[in-house]
């Protein structure tokens, strides 16, 4: 059950707790050291989609190249998740605060 969100959700939690005190941490911060703390970017999340994207071989398996692969593409995989999941046109506009 690694996959679990809650657990996942649970593990950021222990993870801040064990390194800080601060209650104002956000759940994004991460600690390279007990003294050294960083933020998640967007610059991560883009760089590792790209990662995955390159594992993944979407260029020649896909059709898709990799810089076409940014932040944006886990938006519109998202909704379309939910249409696929019979989520209705208004509900996802909410969701996605569109």
């Amino acid at each position: 059950m690694y996959h679990c969100p809650v657990r996942a959700l649970g593990r950021r939690f222990v993870h801040i707790r064990d390194n800080t005190a601060d209650l104002t941490t956000f759940l994004s911060t991460y600690f390279c050291t007990k003294s050294h703390k960083r933020d998640v970017s967007d610059k991560d999340i883009s760089t590792a989609l790209k990662l995955a994207a390159v594992a993944l071989e979407y260029p020649t398996l896909r059709g898709i190249p990799i810089d076409r692969i940014d932040t944006h593409s886990l938006r519109s995989g998202g909704a379309n998740a939910l249409a696929l999941n019979g989520y209705s046109d208004r509900e996802i506009q909410k969701m996605g605060r569109w």
